[in-house]
């Protein structure tokens, strides 16, 4: 027996067999917790989209005014791939960086599904959880902003050649919210709407940034709750038109009936309170003034004034700053809410609309914030802007001028952009 055993123990026959069939054990254990692990792997990223979209579309919810849990909640099923249970989705975020930030949405969900080789080893599966947040980040600042929420905010067409210095943003949820059409050509960056932007890359630069889909902006003015002022409550002159010939300097007052500006006119320092009719500066006229506020007014919405720069005429208008007059500061022309937009029964769209004909002698520094009108833009010269901002219901750029605007993208006039992002 002895001898027996010294023998085998000798013999090397089957070592392979010995060591594979040991390593074995090894092999397929490996293997089979690879694939445990590939699969949670692949859970954690499929439900790390899920949280991320559930929160992208809660933040977009609370951006347009909607409920935001079932706009989350439904996000959140459409991009599961597994059974998830969500445990937490709220506003705003109980934890990081966006704490408090009641524009933010924060989404936890988590899975848990068991796998047959780690089943063997472990009592309970592992769970997988996952945490997004998405809020609005600035992205840059518009010059141009269009609150019309429906149909064409900002409308491009024929010749145009702008350069806005800046961005333009429509809150309009329309195909088309931002058009640009025919040879058209706009230099705005970024480029914002909260529907989509009818463009081709013949008609912006290939460095702008087009943000379609992206939240409304607020109302940069609505804030500061300006309001037409009740005095002076009598007026200080009534269809006031100074003739060709003539050279006046102008006070500030309650001007009924509009102003018809034909000849050179110089307003001192305050606001002009236009009472119906029509603020015209004619063709060949010339006006000029510094830390001048221009309000275009009624009695009711029906008769609310608007405003006509023609072209050819020479026109270097400043707004107030906050130190000459911290209630108007930055605005130049101001229109009455009241002279709000209405739709027709057949779709048609009007409102109170200000003409502005651009020519190489058109100087306007400040803000056109007409809350309920429109704004169009045309000529056919150049026009060079010191800094000029445009926050109406619509705004069209129309004929061939070639317009400047001197507004850098850090202009206090120039609004901050938003775009709602992952930011956790």
């Amino acid at each position: 027996m002895m001898q027996l055993l010294r023998r085998i123990a000798g013999d090397a026959h089957g070592n392979v067999l010995l060591m594979v069939g040991a390593g074995m054990f090894v092999l397929v254990g490996g293997a089979g917790l690879g694939v445990d692990t590939i699969q949670w792997y692949l859970w954690k990223r499929q439900l790390q989209q899920a949280v991320d979209a559930g929160a992208l579309a809660g933040a977009h919810a609370i951006a347009q005014g909607a409920p935001f849990e079932s706009v989350a909640k439904r996000d959140l099923d459409r991009n599961a791939n597994t059974a998830i249970v969500v445990e937490r989705l709220s506003r705003p975020p109980v934890s990081g960086a966006y704490a408090g930030n009641t524009r933010a949405v924060e989404v936890i969900a988590t899975t848990s599904n068991v796998l047959p080789f780690s089943s063997l080893f472990l009592v309970s599966a592992p769970t997988i959880r996952a945490r997004a947040v998405a809020a609005p980040v600035r992205v840059g600042k518009h010059c141009i902003i269009s609150l019309a929420k429906t149909f064409t905010g900002i409308y491009v067409a024929g010749s145009v050649n702008a350069d806005i210095g800046c961005g333009i943003a429509s809150n309009s949820t329309a195909t088309g919210a931002i058009a640009v059409d025919g040879k058209a050509w706009i230099n705005a960056s970024p480029m914002t709407a909260a529907g989509t932007i009818a463009a081709t890359s013949h008609n912006y630069p290939s460095d702008a940034v087009l943000q379609p889909h992206s939240a409304p902006l607020e109302d940069p003015f609505a804030a500061r709750d300006v309001e037409v002022p009740t005095q002076p409550s009598a007026c200080t002159a009534s269809k006031l038109t100074i003739e060709a010939k003539q050279n006046v300097r102008l006070r500030p007052g309650r001007y009924c009936d509009g102003i018809d500006v034909k000849g050179t006119v110089t307003l001192d320092p305050g606001v002009y309170i236009v009472h119906r009719g029509l603020f015209r500066v004619s063709s060949g006229a010339r006006i000029t003034g510094e830390g001048v506020t221009i309000v275009l007014t009624g009695d009711s919405n029906k008769d609310i004034a608007t405003a006509e720069i023609a072209g050819h005429s020479v026109v270097n208008l400043r707004a107030p700053t906050d130190a000459e007059d911290p209630y108007w500061r930055d605005i130049l022309i101001f229109q009455d809410p009241r002279g709000a937009v209405a739709i027709s029964k057949s779709g048609t769209v009007t409102s109170r609309e200000t003409l502005i004909t651009g020519t190489s002698d058109t100087r306007l520094h400040g803000a056109v914030y007409l809350p309920g009108g429109d704004v169009t833009f045309t000529g056919s010269s150049s026009s060079a802007m010191a800094c000029l901002s445009m926050v109406t219901q619509r705004v069209t750029l129309q004929g061939t001028p070639n317009l400047r605007n001197g507004c850098p993208p850090d202009a206090a006039l120039a609004t901050a952009a938003t775009r709602i992002r992952v930011v956790e």
